[in-house]
């Protein structure tokens, strides 16, 4: 009797022991597979973020290479086109100091309100209208600004009979007094006076001349 219970008293301690081995071995696989799980998740997230990391670097590449050929291109173009660009570039600093030129003289022109203009008519003897023409476009005109005198316009009248011996010009003084002094020293110029005796070897060229002195009105676009 007593070793039977001494038999029972183990055989119930054996088994103890081993319900505690199972749920020993049991916890064991338990946390080898969370260990397993886990160290997947981790080289999973590993992977793909090598995986963005080389897209991120496959995209910079591609924007640097972009960069580069837009920056080639744009050299090329301007390498291209640098000749026009220049020039349009001049021609637009040329056009604002021009601009910026003429509004400065027409303001001085405006101030200047001595300044006085003269219409002159030339009629000329038959067949003698080219002559006048060659002899103020190769020395006249010249000689006027020489002495002072601003050439305005030089004109022809379309309709005959003016047509064939008439020249109708301007002239702009800073006075009445500034132009005699100008006429007086254009007619003493040696230079008109060869022009001149050039000019009427094949015979007299004016027949007849007016001169109109002039002020500009206030609503004159030229004063």
């Amino acid at each position: 009797m007593k070793s039977e219970g001494v038999e029972r008293t183990g055989t119930s301690a054996s088994l103890s022991g081993g319900k505690g081995s199972v749920v020993n071995t049991l916890l064991g696989v338990l946390i080898i597979a969370v260990l397993q799980t886990g160290l997947a998740q981790i080289g999973a997230t590993e992977t793909e973020a090598q995986t963005n990391a080389s897209k991120l670097n496959d995209w910079m590449q591609v924007v640097e290479r972009s960069t580069q050929n837009t920056y080639k291109r744009g050299i090329r173009m301007f390498r291209k086109y640098r000749f026009k660009l220049s020039l349009g570039l001049a021609v637009f600093a040329l056009g604002v100091i021009s601009g910026n030129f003429i509004q400065f003289n027409g303001v001085a022109e405006a101030q200047s309100s001595d300044r006085v203009f003269e219409l002159r008519t030339y009629t000329t003897d038959p067949g003698r209208l080219d002559a006048l023409h060659a002899r103020f476009a190769d020395h006249t005109i010249s000689l006027f600004e020489r002495h002072g005198m601003t050439n305005i316009g030089y004109f022809v009248p379309q309709d005959a009979p003016l047509a064939e011996n008439t020249l109708v010009y301007i002239l702009a003084h800073d006075s009445r007094e500034a132009a005699k002094a100008s006429w007086a020293a254009f007619v003493a110029d040696p230079d008109w006076k060869k022009a001149k005796e050039a000019s009427i070897i094949e015979g007299p060229i004016v027949n007849k001349l007016e001169s109109v002195f002039m002020d500009a009105t206030d609503y004159s676009m030229m004063k």
